[in-house]
């Protein structure tokens, strides 16, 4: 069944929609020795990027897929390099392209793969701090060595990167936020992501909420529900708002039910009128939980 989409007041104030560029089938070449390869079979991502705008990696891979890439401008214009991914699944590859930069996520309608909705439209904005150089014995640098990179066959196995965490405790600093930020978006354990999300969770406030963002475009459901339970502890206009995104575009009705019962004790405009839209969603255990959390 097809559930209504009654829209989203956008987080962003400015967003642009690039233009798409020709490309010879998913394969550009041009002058600069920018070189672009793209291919999805089955659901799985390839990519071989040289030299490369990580814009047009990113519009290149959107077009094969079937969505649209929109990208609020901020540091993307420095942001070339290259990069390498084969037969990975196409959301993690995304989120592997994306890298510390945020994303969001919009489903449509349309139904993939076993049913599911099909990624619509992806919301991508640079993040343009830099964390000042610190010693790599430091708590808040261990994390994010160990989190960085994507190819973790040489990293840390996740109880280090799990301890690293736990060693956050306590610490709430910008840079201690960026690195968990950086576990939640992409580090390869769902185990690491989860209590990424919960340590951002203990931090709180708009900063943490940002950071939570990144973990709504995972793959596992488990994740997105424990971003948006934390957002929902949060509880700024900020974290109601991307909690919001989750109700009205998520493909899952559980991860729908969890940003539901996470808008419990909040009010407002927005909080009315994300539960109005849970009311008239598809799935039974969506609408009855808006039910319950009005009826608090």
């Amino acid at each position: 069944m097809r559930r209504t989409d009654h829209g989203l007041p956008t987080l962003f104030l400015t967003l642009m929609l690039l233009n798409s560029v020709a490309f010879a089938g998913a394969t550009k070449v041009d002058q600069s020795g920018s070189s672009i390869q793209v291919t999805i079979r089955d659901g799985l991502l390839s990519v071989r990027a040289e030299n490369a705008p990580l814009v047009e990696v990113l519009q290149t891979v959107g077009r094969e897929a079937g969505f649209t890439t929109v990208v609020f401008y901020g540091a993307f214009a420095e942001q070339i390099g290259s990069w390498s991914l084969q037969d990975v699944p196409l959301l993690e590859g995304i989120r592997r392209l994306v890298g510390n930069n945020s994303m969001m996520l919009r489903y449509g309608a349309t139904e993939g793969e076993e049913g599911k909705r099909a990624l619509a439209v992806l919301h991508v904005y640079a993040t343009n701090s830099k964390p000042a150089d610190e010693p790599q014995s430091n708590p808040r640098t261990q994390l994010a060595r160990l989190s960085r990179n994507q190819d973790y066959s040489d990293q840390g196995q996740p109880p280090e990167r799990l301890q690293a965490i736990d060693r956050l405790t306590g610490l709430s600093d910008q840079y201690v936020v960026d690195s968990l930020k950086t576990a939640l978006h992409s580090d390869s354990n769902p185990a690491v992501r989860r209590r990424a999300a919960v340590a951002l969770e203990d931090i709180g406030g708009d900063p943490a909420a940002n950071a939570l963002e990144a973990g709504l475009g995972d793959d596992n459901p488990s994740i997105r529900i424990a971003v948006v339970t934390a957002l929902g502890r949060i509880g700024s206009e900020r974290a109601i708002m991307a909690i919001g995104q989750t109700i009205m575009g998520d493909p899952e009705p559980e991860t729908r039910r969890a940003a539901v019962l996470a808008l419990a004790g909040h009010e407002g405009g927005a909080v009315e009128a994300f539960l109005n839209a849970a009311r008239k969603d598809d799935a039974r255990v969506v609408r009855e939980a808006a039910k319950w959390v009005r009826s608090r």
